[in-house]
């Protein structure tokens, strides 16, 4: 359970982590960010929510490498695609 703090919108995680309440977003990352980029907190959120994405994007083209999808296959066997599709 988190635990309010002074500072308004920080909390305490369940490890006593300095926390923004509503996220997952620990102080100490907006500081060193904000520190080595200047950005916001706001271009941080951006920052993460992009990385995730990214990181999802890769896991689906390792996935379809794996077991491409009929349709590649198709394509594959009737000689019109060659090579990777990304």
């Amino acid at each position: 359970m988190a635990a309010k703090t002074e500072y308004p919108h920080i909390i305490l995680d369940e490890n006593e982590v300095p926390t923004i309440e509503g996220t997952s977003m620990k102080v100490a990352e907006l500081v060193i960010e904000h520190i080595a980029y200047g950005w916001s907190p706001e271009e941080l959120h951006l920052e993460k929510e992009i990385s995730r994405r990214l990181k999802r994007v890769e896991e689906l083209r390792k996935q379809a490498e794996k077991s491409p999808s009929p349709l590649v296959h198709r394509l594959k066997v009737q000689g019109r695609l060659c090579g990777h599709i990304f």
